[in-house]
């Protein structure tokens, strides 16, 4: 074999073994229990970003009870919040808060919060599946 020959041939293997793989990436693991347990991923630089703006949320929130079914899901008396969600990728999670404290998360629709009583102020807040968050206002 010439001089350098082997080495040349080992340098075209690995270009041929890379051939199939993203120029511009980046491999990540984050974990505890020395690495075995843990979240693992990668970030693919050359992919478009899936950035757009964030869903919209509003909240109603109606008192229920036994005269008022047609307004309510719940026959109970208390109060119903509805979370009305939109984004065009699609919608995570939507967590609602009573008088600013977390109150439960509904991952699908309807986003529908009940209580008992009357309803002290409800906030909620939308993630949608790109990671983009919105909060009621």
């Amino acid at each position: 074999m010439r001089p350098g020959g082997a080495a040349r041939h080992a340098r075209h293997r690995v270009r041929q073994s890379l051939r199939n793989q993203p120029e511009a990436t980046l491999f990540l693991a984050a974990g505890t229990n020395a690495g075995t347990d843990g979240e693992y991923g990668r970030i693919d630089f050359g992919a478009p970003p899936r950035l757009h703006a964030p869903p919209s949320i509003s909240v109603r929130v109606i008192l229920c009870g036994p005269a008022l079914t047609a307004l309510c899901r719940s026959r109970f008396p208390g109060y119903e919040a509805t979370a009305n969600v939109a984004d065009p990728s699609g919608i995570a999670k939507v967590d609602f808060f009573l008088s600013g404290a977390y109150a439960r998360t509904s991952v699908a629709a309807p986003y529908i919060l009940f209580g008992s009583g009357r309803p002290p102020p409800v906030t909620a807040t939308v993630t949608d599946v790109d990671g983009n968050i919105a909060t009621m206002p």
